[in-house]
């Protein structure tokens, strides 16, 4: 008797708890349960946007490849399309922004400027990582460069952080200092090029800057 009284004791305790906890036990189930649903469904949409992106991109190289090795104009415009189309519908993506700096790299090809200027300003824009960002803002300077913009194109370079793009900064930022008739800052520029250059000798060039302007004032 006392061995059943005992079972029904802890049956009443059992329905008593659940009586107070019962209900938000469920509700604990519930939210748990939909987290993980919730986080397996957008890793989904992530790997779908992902995958839909990179097909888009793929379709964007093929247009330019046409486009410049002999294309119509049509072919350009439906790049121009391709690039617009991924950078509305997949802007967070990185094939967006590597879709920007191709369309700005075709934009100088053609000898317009300004538009590969309007295509990195996005690519700037839109959070790319650090080693993008640098890439943009270094293609933006010699841009500017090519369209005689000296000091916007020094304003540009000198945003560039990274250490591995020093080299090729001052070696730019040089040139710019040069055509903007200021010879000692282009030398000091080519100097610290030559500085942190990991084989300057594998850049003659610069070296050959660097000396015309020795001995300058």
């Amino acid at each position: 008797m006392s061995e059943m009284r005992t079972e029904e004791e802890q049956i009443e305790a059992i329905k008593g708890w659940w009586k107070e906890n019962g209900k938000s036990l469920v509700v604990s189930i519930v939210v748990a349960l939909a987290a993980v649903f919730g986080w397996k469904g957008w890793q989904q949409k992530q790997h779908n946007e992902a995958e839909a992106a990179s097909i888009s991109y793929q379709n964007l190289l093929d247009a330019v490849v046409t486009a410049v090795n002999g294309g119509e104009s049509s072919d350009y415009a439906t790049s121009e399309h391709l690039a617009e189309q991924l950078k509305s519908e997949f802007g967070g993506t990185e094939y967006a922004r590597f879709a920007g700096l191709l369309m700005a790299k075709v934009a100088v090809q053609q000898g317009n400027f300004e538009q590969a200027i309007t295509e990195l300003d996005w690519v700037i824009a839109n959070e790319p990582a650090a080693a993008m960002k640098d890439i943009a803002l270094l293609r933006k300077a010699r841009v500017y460069r090519a369209m005689g913009e000296w000091q916007k194109g020094i304003d540009a370079a000198q945003k560039v952080t990274a250490t591995e793009f020093e080299s090729p900064k001052f070696e730019l930022l040089g040139d710019l200092y040069v055509q903007l008739g200021d010879r000692a800052q282009a030398r000091d520029a080519y100097a610290q090029a030559l500085a942190v250059a990991e084989n300057a000798q594998g850049n003659p060039l610069l070296t050959m800057k660097f000396e015309d302007l020795q001995g300058e004032g």
